[in-house]
Parts: C-alpha cells; structure tokens; sequence
C-alpha cells in the first residue's frame, strides 16, 4: 500500500488526513485526525462525482432509501451512494464511515459534514448566550472513511458488506498457548447468498438458545443456505426484497430452528 499525508489549517483548527492506496483494492482508505476549535461554523468534506442525472442512496436501518440530490442535509448511517450514468455504462461513488452520520448531495457533489461548531441547544440565539454556553464538537477527534468508486449500482459493489467491514473490524486478542476447550480454527456463521446481511446474533430473550437477525441489503428476492458450524445448525430460507428476518435457534438440537418477529415472538 501507498499512504499519503494531507495536513490542512483553518484559523486554530488542523485536519490530518491519510490517504491510503492498496495495490488489490480499488478502494481509497482515509483515516483522518482532526482537532477543531472554530465557534459557529461547520466543516464538511466534498467529493464531487462526474456522472450524468445522479441518483442519491443513503443507508437506513436496515435497508436504504434514495433521496433527492437537492442539497439538503440527510442523516444517514454507515454509507451513502451517488450513482449515475455516462452514456449507456452505469457507474457511481460510495462514501463508507464509521462515525458520521449527517450528509448532503447537490446534484453530483457529495458533501459528509464532519464537525459543527454550533451552541449546545441554542434554542433563543445570540440574544440570550452568555460565557456560560458550550460549543459543539470542539478538540481532537479521529475518524475513519473509506471511497469505493464501482461499476453498476451500489448493488453490484456489495457496499453495505464493504460499511459493515469497515465498522466491525476483527478483534485480535495476544494469547499465549494453552489447552482449552475451542479447536485451532472455527467458523461461526456462513450465509450462501452475498446481499443477505447477519446484523444480530445473540441468546435468546428466554435465555433457551440463539437468535439470529438477517436481512435483505440489494433488492432482490433469494433463497439462502445458512449454516452456523459452532450450534451445528443448518438451514434454508427465502427472502422478499429488503426483508429482515429472525431465527430462534434452540439449544435443543431436536427442536427446528424458527422464524420469529422482531420481538422474538
């Protein structure tokens, strides 16, 4: 990989960003650093995309929405999307990012708000601040984003894969070896079809086995294999376009794994 250091100043405030280039990825990392000390204003990052009438995708709990590139500003969660053509080909620009969530796209400009100098519930204006008002955002914070440009949709690009790899990174824990009850190498959850997405896997509300929360990310209706070695369980299930279903997985290996509604129920 390649890494450049861009080191921008603004009055009192310093934003450090790594741009980091991989020689197998077409994506480009970018961890930033920023201390911000300016009242009153706002810094967003702007990456303007060359394609023709753009369509805005912005991620939504599970699932996404498409918005209007008015300029307006969104919230949004772990990516959001411009897609548009040049002639007959498709093509867009994915924004992925781990803890910032408010977004505005003007026609082919797309536009991550960073931070916000604002006055902590300044609901009466200046008339009624005083020394003892409190500013937004101010200090040191780090960041990461991460461009994905794609042919196709977003779809086609498996984005939504790609935001919740950036978002839950492995963990890797320095051990010494010892004798214990776990193999050398395991594998915990196996999902055949890549835009069926697990966003929860946790013990049951009666405390009598697992459940397992998946869903839709592309709009598309598929049947899936779902296999998860550690419980010694597998089976099959069909989903509609952005459906979002849950298994109860009993510890009772003699009892079927069931579809059950967001309460468990």
């Amino acid at each position: 990989r390649w890494t450049l250091r861009v080191t921008s100043r603004y009055n009192d405030s310093i934003l450090r960003q790594d741009f980091i280039v991989y020689r197998d990825k077409p994506e480009i990392e970018v961890r930033v650093k920023l201390d911000w000390r300016e009242k009153h204003k706002m810094l967003k990052l702007s990456f303007p995309v060359n394609t023709e009438d753009p369509k805005a995708y912005y991620e939504i709990p599970y699932g996404y929405i498409e918005r209007p590139t008015n300029g307006e500003e969104e919230p949004g969660q772990q990516w959001i999307d411009v897609t548009g053509k040049s002639g007959e080909e498709e093509y867009g620009l994915s924004i992925l990012n781990d803890s910032k969530y408010s977004f505005g796209i003007l026609g082919n400009d797309m536009r991550m708000t960073v931070a916000n100098g604002s006055v902590f519930a300044d609901h009466y204006g200046q008339r009624y601040r005083d020394d003892w008002c409190e500013f937004q955002d101010q200090g040191v914070q780090e960041f990461r984003y991460v461009l994905v440009p794609h042919k196709g949709g977003f779809q086609d690009a498996q984005i939504v894969k790609k935001a919740y790899e950036l978002n839950v990174s492995p963990v890797g824990i320095m051990e010494t070896y010892h004798e214990g009850p776990l193999p050398q190498s395991m594998e915990g959850i196996r999902i055949s079809a890549d835009h069926i997405i697990a966003a929860v896997f946790k013990r049951s509300e009666d405390n009598d086995g697992y459940v397992l929360r998946c869903y839709e990310t592309s709009g598309k209706a598929v049947k899936t294999d779902i296999k998860l070695p550690m419980l010694q369980r597998e089976w099959s299930a069909e989903f509609g376009k952005c459906e979002i279903k849950t298994f109860l997985i009993p510890d009772d290996l003699s009892k079927p794994v069931e579809e059950k509604n967001l309460l468990e129920i």
